[in-house]
């Protein structure tokens, strides 16, 4: 709920593929947004969405429910946004960083950093 409210109507906006940040669709769903995400996990849950959804192609993930590869890249950075959300498989407090489980998707959060205004 914290991040939804750092998101303004009108703003452009990233979300990662992984479980959690597909709650934030039932938040977003209804608001005057645009939303790109490789997320397939997140785009179900966007029924009847108000929002405008963009979802990028490329090589499905069908363990993460996302896209990935070369064709989600090229697409990813045709837009620019307000602000990205990335998620990671897990984090280590001991060594202060996030890890992704497939070395693919790092290139995504990656890509989507740099189009984050």
């Amino acid at each position: 709920q914290e991040v939804s409210k750092n998101i303004q109507d009108g703003q452009c906006i990233f979300i990662d593929g992984g479980s959690s940040l597909a709650p934030l669709a039932d938040l977003l769903a209804h608001r005057d947004i645009n939303i790109v995400t490789n997320s397939i996990l997140f785009l179900q849950r966007l029924e009847n969405s108000f929002a405008n959804v963009y979802c990028l192609g490329g090589d499905y993930l069908d363990k993460y429910q996302m896209t990935m590869g070369p064709i989600a890249t090229a697409q990813l950075s045709t837009f620019n946004f307000d602000a990205a959300y990335i998620s990671c498989a897990g984090v280590s407090f001991e060594n202060n960083m996030g890890y992704t489980a497939e070395i693919g998707t790092n290139v995504i959060k990656q890509q989507a950093k740099r189009q984050a205004l």
